[in-house]
């Protein structure tokens, strides 16, 4: 796909990022690691720091870096990862229908997830890590409070 689209087009982008899960997937953690970053390099040119997809790298990045136990690395990528998601998230969350509302809210299940299972699991005496935790759920909380109230 490089080949045909260029080499800092979205498109290669995603390319990248499914061939770095695939060698995350197999134990080939440097080789993923470079291909997520190029990704992530993509993104950010091309989309900006708050957009979904750049997201979607940083928590990609994130994801690798706790698999490796490179947990301050992770921790770093989860907490940038995170804030983009939560600016996505307070604007995609002004207009649209309910059902796409819900269903964009639903999205966000595996990383808030990851986010707790950081401190629970690897960092529970980090307050780093405590922080980002309860920050995001609270956040994520707020979110669906805001858009139970708003369809009512």
């Amino acid at each position: 796909r490089e080949r045909e689209l260029g080499e800092n087009h979205p498109d290669t982008a995603i390319s990248l990022n499914n061939l770095a899960a695939l060698y995350r997937d197999q134990g080939r953690y440097t080789e993923a690691k470079l291909l997520f970053q190029r990704a992530l390099e993509i993104r950010e040119r091309e989309f900006g720091e708050n957009h979904p997809d750049t997201a979607i790298s940083l928590n990609n990045l994130a994801g690798l870096y706790q698999i490796q136990n490179q947990l301050q690395a992770a921790l770093t990528y989860w907490r940038r990862g995170l804030t983009v998601e939560e600016a996505v998230l307070s604007q995609n969350l002004v207009g649209g229908s309910d059902v796409n509302k819900r269903d964009y809210l639903a999205t966000m299940a595996g990383t808030t997830d990851a986010a707790i299972s950081l401190h629970l699991d690897d960092l529970p005496n980090d307050s780093a890590a405590a922080e980002l935790a309860f920050t995001t759920v609270l956040q994520r909380k707020g979110r669906i409070l805001d858009f139970e109230g708003s369809a009512c």
